[in-house]
């Protein structure tokens, strides 16, 4: 959580450097939308345990193959996900020369207004 939003302030950063606008509010409002989308996807789960009878009954008994899928849905796709996230973000355009560069940017046209 801390890194995306640290990404993403370097990307209002950029953005305004390109348009002049601050923008960057309107770029954290989309990150908190996408958090909450993601939030209630997340509700999906229930369908393969439902389908795997999966008895959420505290003390319930439950078959191999509903542990088993319990067990894929809570640790295998998450590590999935975030090793595909990951992949995404080494590739971030922004290092921090860049956001030097833009940051004096920013402070220089600050200074001429």
């Amino acid at each position: 959580q801390i890194l995306l939003r640290s990404m993403l302030a370097d990307v209002g950063d950029e953005q305004t450097l390109v348009s002049g606008e601050d923008r960057t509010g309107m770029l954290f409002a989309l990150l908190t939308l996408t958090n909450k989308i993601g939030t209630l996807l997340s509700a999906i789960v229930f369908v393969p345990l439902a389908f795997a009878d999966f008895d959420k009954t505290p003390g319930a008994a439950n078959a191999p193959l509903a542990l088993q899928v319990l067990t894929g849905l809570f640790v295998a796709v998450p590590m999935a996900v975030l090793l595909l996230s990951s992949l995404i973000i080494r590739r971030f355009p922004i290092d921090e020369a860049r956001q030097i560069a833009v940051r004096e940017a920013l402070a220089a046209r600050t200074l001429t207004r």
